[in-house]
């Protein structure tokens, strides 16, 4: 009754013995070889991420950055004179992240802005006052960040083609 629930959660719960002869036998198929590929290394990946520690681990890291975030939102919008509950700020962030990783754009662009303006505006906000703020925390947090990350890409790929470093090999991708 309820094992339609569980089949999409079994392939990352069952054991390499079980997934791997399948998979690799379909690699033999000419047209499934490269999604048959691709598949087995999505299990391969998602096993080893998905066992407890670096779960646990990488979940931490990534629920203090959100905290970080809103709570940086909920400063922002202190700093510009709109004073509510830190609750308020925290769902309004929370919603808006949700709101623009629904929008499937990368970095929730528009869709997180538009629901940061609209949520704020519904908490009584006029529009012309929501503007700064957001522009001003999405600066800090998603355009700073990939500004910073393009630099690094790029002080990277330059040292690759100086021949300083290596680049990433198939075996440094699965610890």
């Amino acid at each position: 009754m309820y094992t339609s629930h569980y089949l999409p959660v079994l392939p990352f719960g069952a054991s390499e013995w079980l997934f791997r002869p399948m998979f690799s036998k379909l690699a033999y198929l000419p047209h499934l070889k490269t999604l048959a590929t691709m598949i087995l290394e999505l299990f391969v990946a998602s096993h080893t991420l998905l066992r407890p520690m670096p779960f646990i681990v990488g979940l931490s890291i990534a629920t203090v950055s959100w905290v970080c975030e809103a709570l940086a939102f909920h400063l922002v919008l202190e700093g510009f004179g709109l004073r509510f509950p830190l609750l308020t700020s925290f769902s309004v962030y929370g919603l808006s992240t949700v709101i623009g990783a629904l929008s499937m754009l990368p970095g929730g662009i528009g869709g997180v802005e538009a629901a940061m303006m609209l949520s704020l505006m519904a908490l009584g906000v006029n529009a012309a006052s929501t503007v700064a703020p957001v522009v001003l925390i999405r600066f800090s947090t998603l355009w700073l960040i990939s500004l910073f990350g393009f630099v690094f890409m790029g002080v990277w790929w330059l040292s690759i083609k100086r021949g300083r470093t290596k680049g990433v090999l198939e075996d440094d991708l699965i610890w």
